[in-house]
């Protein structure tokens, strides 16, 4: 049994990140490895107390044994990673990741928008190990670039950084064209990890959200300043649907029911049982896929915008044929069938290639 350390943005309250860790720990200890989670975080994004951490994991295990409702103080988020990532003690300096990795036969970077160069950490792309007691073997998982560039700056660092891996692969085919005509590195495009799970998988661990009408609409939008509002209202109203949503804009209370405090295991269950999804979110794209929801994804970038994101939907298009389910803000939301059956087909394929690169990156390690 091979000791893997995965390095990824598992920390940040965000529904994408803590899925695809929990997804891709899952996956390579399924293969027979143990895994952990090296709880690397960044302090330029706030100093966590690991001791108040599991204050509040206590105390939100006795408010579920009780059955009562979790106290806006402690975190879904925070009850997730408890519960269900096995980690690293945490580690909040490249002194002390440095240290901590040595007991990893290979560390396995992904996936996320880890390597994107505009928050670009060189501890995410193999930097800051130590000389003495350095992993075996360096493999990254559809680690992603996330930008349509990168800058001419940073190519020298890519370039010498990922040199030192034993296999790379990347999540989308924009990144991998990327790193091969700026960096010279060449690359396999696998998937999401949150893609090699099953429905079943993840009905397994998701948790009602209790006072919910059905039949609704959920929506779950990033962006913060967008205008989607007129057509799913009027979508809405044609139906007769309740719409309920997660908003990073405060103003969509005026017109859904925001929900608060909901967390990875709740997210699940509001797409599974909804009568249709809304998003401007990759990974709520994807979960909308995977429990066969109608969907529409709202791009939330535009071409023009220099943190541009939109390959990441791009990239889901080429898999699974679902540009019609894909529109811009302001557009009329029209009835548009699609095909699961088509899903299912190439999501097979995609996970046979993503399983046997996994499996032959981590062998013999």
């Amino acid at each position: 049994m091979s000791k893997v350390g995965i390095l990824t943005w598992h920390y940040y309250p965000n529904f994408g990140s803590a899925l695809q860790a929990y997804a891709l720990q899952t996956v390579i200890r399924g293969l027979g490895h143990d895994a952990k989670i090296i709880d690397y975080r960044n302090t330029k994004f706030g100093v966590p107390h690991r001791g108040k951490e599991r204050i509040k994991c206590f105390l939100g295990r006795v408010y579920e044994v009780l059955g009562m409702n979790l106290p806006g103080c402690i975190d879904k988020f925070l009850m997730f990673r408890n519960h269900y990532f096995r980690q690293t003690r945490l580690l909040l300096s490249a002194e002390e990741y440095a240290h901590a990795v040595s007991e990893f036969d290979v560390i396995v970077y992904g996936s996320d928008q880890i390597w994107a160069p505009n928050v670009f950490n060189p501890i995410y792309m193999g930097g800051c190990l130590p000389d003495a007691g350095r992993p075996q073997r360096l493999v990254s998982y559809a680690a992603s670039v996330g930008l349509d560039t990168i800058p001419e700056d940073k190519c020298a660092q890519y370039r010498r950084l990922l040199a030192a891996f034993h296999a790379v692969s990347v999540r989308e085919t924009d990144g991998s064209a990327l790193l091969k005509a700026e960096c010279g590195i060449d690359s396999l495009v696998v998937a999401d990890p949150t893609l090699l799970l099953s429905s079943a998988d993840y009905r397994a661990i998701s948790r009602e959200v209790q006072g919910i009408n059905t039949p609704y609409i959920f929506c779950y939008f990033l962006n913060k300043e967008h205008a989607y509002a007129e057509p799913i209202k009027a979508y809405a109203r044609e139906r007769g649907l309740k719409v309920y949503g997660v908003s990073a804009m405060e103003a969509d209370a005026g017109w859904m029911e925001l929900l608060d405090n909901v967390g990875p295991r709740e997210f699940i269950w509001l797409i599974d049982h909804a009568a249709m999804v809304f998003t401007d979110s990759y990974h709520g794209t994807i979960f909308s896929l995977l429990m066969h929801k109608d969907l529409r994804t709202i791009e939330r970038f535009s071409a023009q915008d220099p943190i541009c994101q939109n390959s990441r939907i791009r990239q889901l298009c080429h898999y699974f044929h679902m540009d019609g389910l894909v529109c811009r803000a302001g557009d009329e939301i029209a009835d548009a069938g699609y095909d699961h059956g088509v899903f299912e087909t190439e999501l097979q394929r995609l996970r046979t290639l993503s399983m046997e690169y996994l499996k032959t990156a981590l062998q013999g390690c």
